[in-house]
């Protein structure tokens, strides 16, 4: 909870996991989720849906550990999850979670990158949450990933007690469960974006050589390297923002194989470059578009 307008107000969203025989009417759940919001006055409101055999199919992801291990029924039974075997995290949802955490750093990019303050719960949000990813990844690669944010961090403190981002993490537990404003500004990000960084070098460099996750991001992501040496290096604020933008856009355009994906990649291209033989550039149409690409790939 955060307090606001003189009352306490809920921070995060709420996330509903929806189990039913059949998926006959999931349709319905998208304008459902928005008139659930409206009425409780909640930030956001996701019904994720699943069938039971989803459920199983699903056991080595994230979501499904977290509902497993931390859900509160409301309605019905828990049997669905307690039929749903345990099993390790797949590597893959650490990197699908790096890159993910990635583009929210990118999006909320600190004053002295662009000149202009960022919202400032919002950059603590995606500052802290880009930490977590770290520890995320760090405790999947270990097979030790647990759901509950100070299990998390204790867990992480023991794998890793020399990190640097021990202590980043043991931050953002504390924002995470008392949200509010901190006095935080490029060092704390440049920390979140290193530790992003380092985790999924270490991520891909651990896994086998024919594995798909290395060869994505050898032939996928490595472009995000050079763009950000722009961030760290360019010569004003104009430039930093636009790598900022571009990382982004090849981030998520990246996330499938096609003719509108490596469109929007030369748009990019063009965009860094003040190319003024080009199109116009729309940076939002491009970014909703992307972002709905490349969410519905990680939940495929």
């Amino acid at each position: 909870m955060i307090r606001a307008e003189g009352c306490w107000k809920p921070w995060n969203d709420y996330d509903l996991l929806l189990v039913t025989p059949t998926r006959e009417g999931w349709d319905r759940l998208r304008p459902l989720c928005a008139v659930l919001k409206e009425e409780m006055g909640l930030p956001g409101v996701d019904i994720v849906p699943f069938t039971p055999e989803d459920l199983v199919r699903a056991a080595d992801t994230m979501l499904v550990h977290d509902a497993k291990e931390g859900h509160a029924v409301i309605v019905g039974t828990n049997a669905p999850l307690c039929a749903v075997p345990l099993v390790p995290v797949a590597p893959r949802e650490a990197l699908t979670l790096l890159l993910n955490r990635m583009v929210c750093l990118l999006e909320c990019p600190p004053e002295e990158l662009t000149g202009q303050p960022p919202d400032p719960l919002r950059f603590v949000s995606q500052v802290s949450k880009a930490v977590m990813a770290a520890v995320d990844a760090s405790l999947v690669e270990a097979s030790s990933y647990v759901v509950s944010y100070r299990d998390k961090v204790a867990a992480y403190a023991t794998l890793s007690p020399g990190s640097v981002l021990v202590e980043a993490a043991r931050e953002a537990l504390a924002f995470r469960l008392d949200p509010g404003p901190r006095p935080w500004g490029m060092r704390e990000w440049a920390k979140a974006r290193d530790g992003l960084l380092e985790a999924i070098d270490r991520f891909v460099g651990s896994v086998g050589p024919e594995d798909a996750a290395k060869k994505l991001w050898r032939r996928r992501f490595g472009p995000l390297v050079p763009l950000l040496r722009r961030i760290r290096h360019g010569k004003g604020p104009g430039v930093r923002r636009r790598a900022v933008e571009c990382a982004e856009l090849l981030i998520l355009a990246a996330s499938r194989d096609g003719a509108d994906e490596a469109g929007l990649l030369r748009a990019a291209a063009g965009f860094l470059a003040r190319d003024r033989t080009r199109a116009p550039f729309i940076w939002a149409e491009a970014a909703r578009e992307a972002v709905a690409r490349w969410f519905a790939t990680c939940e495929g």
